[in-house]
């Protein structure tokens, strides 16, 4: 009896000890999960802060859902998600301010990664420039530079590989087709360190095509005789020293309207004026665009025609030229007809423009002693045309 009783009593401890093991080990899990649920509950409002200062490092102004419900709290969690809320409204609003300016400027802006091209921020402006339609999004390097041809991708280039070290930035010009218009753009790139540690290269861009265009109709007029069109004598003389320098060598003629004091005393100094310029147009006509015409001054002109062999190629220029000259019509001399005098030569290794007009000018008065139009090549006898 006392066994069994012992047995009991063993069966009833080894019972009570499993069972107050299970109902521990339930409540512990039921501690745990519930502190979870609270832990949870607790670290909601910190989770949607947080969530929304990485949208707005993103620049995205969408608000949580929860943020004005947590703003109503009267707990740290309500302190700091009023803070947030402000640092919302003053961010939106400095970016809409930034992004606004950034549009209504009439300077072009670019912003790239420096390590990879990726662009960051390209305004309407600068979309402009390079042809791309305003409302792209996703802008890539490539789109953009597949706007420029080869020499201003060399440009580009040649600026950026020196970009990261120039403290002040490069400046460049750069030219770009839009249809049927040429577009000059003045560019300034500077790289510069984010605090993140990150750089980029900010690119300004403005258009200076009037600029351009009145600097190259500037120099057009300085180097152009303002009656005939062709060349005057200073720009003249440098293309025919730039080609003597090439290695270029040619024809050199000289002439001169005979009897032109007589146009102008007979038929007045504006009909004087239409023969110098019928007599331009007409050289225009008989010569090539590769060759330099010059007018020198009063009746007298000059032609370097490039990369001419010999005498005998440059005795058919000549004569076609002075068969137009005897075609010409000109209404104010009223039927008189203009004849030329022309020394010719063909450049030799040692000669320059002034050797040239030297040897040309003797042969042109000597070709003056016969009536008509004539020409003489340098070591020849006169040929009338």
């Amino acid at each position: 009896v006392v066994r069994n009783r012992q047995e009991d009593v063993f069966g009833m401890v080894y019972m009570v000890r499993r069972s107050m093991t299970v109902i521990l080990s339930v409540i512990s899990v039921g501690m745990i999960l519930l502190s979870i649920l609270i832990v949870s509950r607790q670290m909601k409002p910190i989770k949607e802060i947080n969530a929304q200062i990485l949208r707005l490092r993103d620049h995205d102004f969408s608000k949580g859902h929860q943020i004005d419900n947590y703003c109503a709290r009267s707990d740290e969690f309500g302190t700091i998600s009023i803070a947030v809320k402000e640092l919302h409204r003053a961010v939106e609003s400095q970016y809409e301010l930034f992004a606004e300016v950034m549009e209504t400027q009439t300077v072009g802006t670019l912003v790239t990664r420096a390590d990879n091209t990726e662009v960051v921020l390209i305004n309407r402006t600068a979309m402009k420039f390079f042809g791309l339609n305003p409302k792209k999004k996703d802008v890539s390097i490539a789109d953009i530079r597949n706007q420029f041809d080869e020499e201003a991708v060399r440009i580009v280039d040649e600026n950026m590989a020196r970009v990261g070290s120039a403290e002040e930035g490069v400046s460049y010009e750069v030219s770009i087709m839009r249809g049927d218009e040429l577009l000059y753009i003045l560019t300034h790139a500077k790289q510069t360190y984010l605090t993140n540690g990150s750089s980029v290269i900010i690119f300004s861009m403005t258009d200076i095509t009037d600029r351009k265009n009145l600097e190259n109709h500037l120099l057009i007029l300085s180097e152009t005789d303002a009656l005939t069109g062709i060349c005057n004598r200073r720009s003249g003389e440098s293309r025919v020293k730039s080609a003597i320098e090439e290695g270029r060598g040619g024809m050199f003629c000289l002439f001169d309207v005979d009897k032109f004091k007589y146009v102008n005393d007979n038929y007045g100094h504006g009909a004087g004026d239409d023969v110098l310029v019928a007599i331009a147009k007409t050289m225009k006509h008989s010569f090539r665009g590769t060759d330099v015409l010059i007018r020198l001054g009063g009746d007298e002109f000059v032609v370097f025609a490039v990369d001419v062999p010999d005498e005998a190629v440059g005795r058919m220029i000549i004569e076609r030229f002075m068969s137009h000259i005897l075609d010409m019509e000109i209404p104010s001399i009223q039927g008189h007809h203009i004849s030329i005098s022309l020394g010719a030569l063909l450049m030799e290794p040692d000669d320059d423009f002034d050797r040239m007009y030297t040897k040309a000018d003797s042969l042109m008065y000597d070709c003056k002693k016969k009536t008509g139009s004539s020409y003489m090549f340098y070591h020849s006898s006169e040929i009338p045309s």
